[in-house]
């Protein structure tokens, strides 16, 4: 972690991931399209985003199949996701937040259990009325001779 900074650790977390599992395949020990971590990551990842005031969820792999999110977006939920699964695999717990948190700062993120609808279910809304009305338009004269 401190030798590719917290903005490079999810990515590079996500790339070796990605070559562990390229290595297993030609090792014989992964079958080539059998799928793996980084499929269930896509499958189970929730994004959730703005539809014109209302919030939705898909997956990972259906928000970037329906150009929800960026290429980069992607690898980048996903970099973070494969982080987060590896450091609370291989951290105590109390050591959790401090490793995990250094990268939620980047994005003034929060470490709390809350599942994806509870999450997206507690998001501001928009609202379709206003307190304050809408003014008319004046007249202008016009200046288009008659």
């Amino acid at each position: 972690f401190s030798l590719v900074g917290s903005v490079g650790a999810p990515r590079v977390a996500a790339m070796m991931l990605r070559k562990i599992i390229k290595a297993r395949q030609e090792a014989g020990d992964l079958q080539p399209g059998t799928p793996n971590i980084v499929d269930e990551i896509q499958r189970l990842t929730t994004v959730i985003w703005n539809d014109n005031g209302t919030w939705k969820t898909s997956s990972l792999e259906a928000a970037f199949r329906q150009e929800i999110i960026t290429d980069d977006e992607y690898r980048e939920v996903e970099g973070e996701v494969v982080f987060f699964m590896v450091s609370s695999a291989i951290q105590k717990a109390n050591l959790i937040a401090p490793t995990v948190g250094k990268a939620l700062d980047m994005y003034s993120g929060q470490l709390v259990s809350l599942s994806a609808m509870a999450y997206r279910d507690s998001l501001p809304t928009s609202k379709t009325a206003t307190d304050t009305p809408t003014p008319e338009a004046l007249p202008e004269p016009s200046h288009i001779p008659s």
